[in-house]
């Protein structure tokens, strides 16, 4: 079983002080812990990732979003296409449940029966929409991981390092410039503290530590099978406007 991450202790994790953490205005208490575990059942077939499972994971992440850009336009259009990704996963897997029901036997099907170059040409198909759903995925893991990591860093040079890191070099334009807005949305950590309603740094910690332990190993395995069955410059192409 996979160990908390523990680059930094509890009390530095949002690079605030002690106090921050015990002032008026929180929101309701948001669980991550109740996210990761949505994350240990996709894990609960030995050496697989359940389809499904992700695809609900991915969904539940979504008031995640509206914590850190806020619950305007720029929210909604990320949102939106993170929902957008995880439904054609899902059904995907409705058409064929049991040849669906893992990624790997999913991508491996697809591929087998198209090819590809023409399985990531098509929009509705489980592989392509895999791929972005890990990105995505992917981004709000390292979001957190650096939040974690670097406690001398503002929550919004962790964003944007993040975005620079995961999802930059597959964007064009357009994306681009939603997600520049969209990082200069992010709050202070004092203040994600109050939103995400944690009184003590100590419980963000955690909460946040029991959501990586099981997310950080998904999101490593679903890039691990798209490697193995993509190829690189296929996967490098797969951009979005």
């Amino acid at each position: 079983k996979e160990q908390p991450m523990n680059g930094t202790t509890g009390s530095m994790w949002w690079g605030g002080s002690p106090a921050a953490a015990h002032q008026d205005g929180h929101a309701d208490r948001f669980s991550f812990m109740q996210m990761g575990k949505t994350f240990e059942e996709a894990r609960s077939k030995p050496g697989e990732i359940l389809t499904l499972a992700t695809c609900e994971g991915a969904v539940g992440m979504l008031p995640v979003y509206d914590k850190l850009f806020g619950a305007g336009m720029i929210s909604k259009i990320l949102k939106d296409d993170l929902s957008g990704t995880a439904d054609k996963v899902r059904h995907r897997f409705l058409e064929q449940p049991a040849v669906n029901e893992t990624i790997r036997t999913m991508v491996e099907a697809e591929i087998a029966h198209k090819g590809p170059d023409a399985i990531l040409e098509d929009k509705k198909s489980g592989t392509r929409s895999t791929l972005w759903l890990k990105r995505a995925l992917d981004f709000v893991c390292t979001f957190l991981e650096l939040l974690l990591l670097k406690p001398d860093h503002s929550s919004k040079k962790c964003a944007q390092e993040t975005y620079t890191r995961v999802l930059e070099p597959y964007h064009g334009f357009w994306a681009r410039n939603i997600c520049s807005m969209a990082m200069g949305l992010v709050p202070s950590r004092e203040e994600l503290l109050k939103r995400f309603g944690y009184r003590s740094l100590e419980e963000a910690t955690r909460e946040v530590n029991a959501l990586l332990c099981q997310l950080r190993p998904v999101v490593n395995e679903i890039d691990g099978i798209l490697t193995l069955h993509l190829p690189p410059h296929l996967v490098d192409a797969e951009k979005s406007p």
